[in-house]
């Protein structure tokens, strides 16, 4: 039922992105002005600020695949690991995520030998446990709502593609899914932040239902890809906190990264380079 209830007064404590995403989400900035039938101009305005708007949100999505292809040609091969149920090892091309074998659970050490055997004759492996069990459930309950789910993101300006891609990460499609940090449903917001914008919604909100968090999810996204202007540490962001992406940022910019999507890759690299060091225990502080 959908409750109609008075605005609550403002919260000087709500961060401004908290604030966009209710304003957004819940219509009170109208971004679709209709002008009266005998305002050609504005109408043609409208039409040509919407084309505009479109375009940038095509262009940004076309350039964060060009600079997968670029930093990471494998980017496919992941895919692969959602598609086959739990409980196996999928290897794949470094070169373009092509699958070149699948096996049975095995250590890290079996399977980093098992690698090398293949890089002797397909070049460098990339490897991974099998995750199609983890979505698969939500895939079946819930995939007669995907085109919905996807229009709503596209709405705001998230290609369905990656909307629906965020979901599947974050929580397998399951609204009611819940992490070790309480943090809840489609995209994984923190239980408190759902609160707080529950009592900024003049419609209550059903925190557990995919369709209702749907709206928020693709909000905050474009607010975030709007900052970097692509959608590469948006989700960067969402899923690991902006403090975290922009300590990458600042070492891809060191390195040469001419945009924030250059920058993330870049400083992921140095992240990465970092913490295989000190997992290996190649070299001392010193």
């Amino acid at each position: 039922m959908n409750r109609r209830r008075s605005l609550p007064p403002p919260r000087p404590a709500l961060t401004t992105t908290i604030l966009v995403i209710a304003a957004a989400a819940a219509g009170v900035v109208n971004l679709s002005h209709r002008p009266i039938a005998g305002d050609a101009g504005a109408r043609l305005a409208g039409l040509t600020a919407r084309a505009g708007a479109e375009a940038r949100i095509a262009a940004r999505h076309v350039a964060d695949i060009a600079a997968m292809e670029k930093f990471r040609p494998g980017y496919p091969f992941w895919g692969h690991v959602f598609r086959i149920p739990d409980g196996s090892i999928v290897f794949g091309s470094v070169a373009d995520g092509r699958q070149l074998a699948v096996t049975r659970a095995m250590s890290m050490s079996q399977r980093d030998a098992f690698a090398k055997r293949l890089e002797a004759q397909y070049g460098p492996v990339v490897h991974n446990e099998t995750r199609g069990t983890f979505a698969s459930p939500g895939v079946r309950k819930y995939g007669p709502f995907f085109a919905e789910w996807g229009a709503i993101y596209e709405r705001f300006g998230v290609p369905r593609g990656i909307g629906l891609a965020q979901a599947l990460l974050e929580s397998g499609f399951i609204g009611t899914r819940r992490s070790e940090a309480n943090a809840v449903g489609l995209c994984q917001f923190l239980e408190r932040n759902w609160k707080l914008l529950d009592s900024l919604d003049p419609a209550v909100i059903e925190i557990g239902n995919q369709t209702t968090q749907a709206a928020y999810c693709a909000a905050y996204l474009t607010v975030l890809a709007t900052k970097y202007d692509s959608f590469i540490p948006a989700l960067s962001e969402h899923h690991a906190g902006g403090t975290n992406v922009g300590r990458v940022l600042v070492s891809g910019e060191r390195l040469g990264g001419e945009t924030a999507r250059d920058r993330d890759f870049l400083g992921s690299e140095v992240a990465l380079g970092l913490r295989t060091i000190g997992n290996d225990g190649e070299y001392s502080a010193n």
